[in-house]
């Protein structure tokens, strides 16, 4: 009988033994998927981080762009009517 009881303990630790090898696999498992997660969420923020960055300075870019442009056709818009107060200064010192 004591064989037996050794055998049945034996075995109950083995059970025991393989039992806390599963769960130590799926928590290293577990991790690995978390770390696997992390990893995607950091790569998503830099992406959108430089996503942001670029569009901060397309838009600077685009208003110094659209300023420049409304001054010129400003100054177009100006010109001619420049040219004829100028004409008729000149024709006023005759």
């Amino acid at each position: 009988m004591s064989e037996e009881n050794n055998e049945v303990l034996e075995n109950e630790e083995t059970k025991q033994e393989q039992e806390e090898k599963k769960q130590k696999e799926s928590k290293k498992t577990d991790l690995e998927i978390a770390l696997a997660e992390l990893d995607e969420a950091k790569d998503r923020f830099k992406r959108i981080a430089a996503e942001f960055d670029n569009y901060k300075k397309r838009t600077a870019k685009e208003k110094d762009m659209l300023y420049n442009t409304l001054v010129s056709d400003i100054i177009v818009m100006f010109l001619p009517v420049i040219d004829n107060m100028e004409k008729a200064v000149e024709s006023e010192t005759r």
